[in-house]
This record gives structure tokens, sequence and C-alpha cells, in this order.
């Protein structure tokens, strides 16, 4: 099972996602799909059901990031995290992952 942390951070248009770093505390703001285990916890949380040592959240910035479980025995696990933004032409944005 491995775990992913999201945290999405737009490079000169900060502010422009709802809710970019979680601080709501769910996913407020975005459109969630897939299959697979998630959620919403706060810096350090242990990610509950997880064998593997330090599988903790880890925010970027603030005080919350977003996990996803995804299954290494089960190919059918997807998960999907989507929120439409303005955009404007010319200007440079940053998204990052964060596994």
């Amino acid at each position: 099972m491995a775990v992913v942390v999201v945290c999405l951070c737009a490079l000169m248009a900060r502010g422009a996602f709802v809710n970019e770093g979680f601080e709501t505390g769910d996913f407020t703001g975005w459109t969630v799909g897939g299959n697979a285990e998630h959620g919403v916890a706060f810096n350090g949380d242990a990610i509950s059901g997880t064998s593997v040592s330090g599988n903790h959240v880890k925010a970027r910035s603030g005080g919350q990031a977003a996990w996803v479980k995804l299954s290494t025995t089960d190919p059918e696990t997807t998960f999907s995290l989507e929120q439409t933004v303005p955009v404007t032409a010319g200007q440079k944005y940053k998204i990052i992952t964060v596994q």
C-alpha cells in the first residue's frame, strides 16, 4: 500500500485555488474521484491502517494536507483530485505532488 500526500501550490497566483491547503479539514472546493481511501489530516498525524512506520501527514504549508492510500496489490485502485481555477495567459504556475 502506497500513501501519497498532496500539496498544491500556485506560483505567483496564491489564492487561485479554493481551499488549496485543505485548511477546512476536508475537500471543500475540490472534486474527488476514484475508489482509493483518502482524507485530510493535520501535519504529523499518523495515517491509520498503514503498516509502514513513518506514514504521517506532511503538510508543505499550513497545518493540514490531503492523503491517499493507493493499493500496491490492486491495479484497479484509482484517485483523482480536480479543481477548475482561473489562469492568466503568460503567467507561470507550478503544481507540486508530494509522495
